[in-house]
């Protein structure tokens, strides 16, 4: 998959990543909708962090795999995460 990565300070280039995939009660998005906020502002500024960096916390898509104790009915759901 593609990912925003911030490679060094005020640098960040577009990547490919392994697709992840959900441990023990988690669950895997595709994500549609993702914000920057200031900690990742922060990171690109070389004020905290360590690179590479893949920012993005702030997101929402769809759930299309889950793995182990996961509330029942989400795979299919819209959702956003909660940082």
């Amino acid at each position: 998959m593609k990912a925003l990565a911030i490679v060094e300070k005020g640098r960040a280039e577009v990547v490919d990543v392994p697709d992840p995939e959900p441990g023990p009660g988690e669950v895997s998005i595709a994500i549609s909708h993702v914000g920057l906020c200031g900690t990742d502002l922060h990171v690109f500024d070389g004020v905290f962090g360590s690179f590479p960096m893949i920012p993005g916390h702030d997101a929402a898509g769809l759930v299309t795999a889950v793995s182990g104790p996961t509330p029942p009915g989400l795979l299919g759901r819209l959702v956003t995460i909660d940082p």
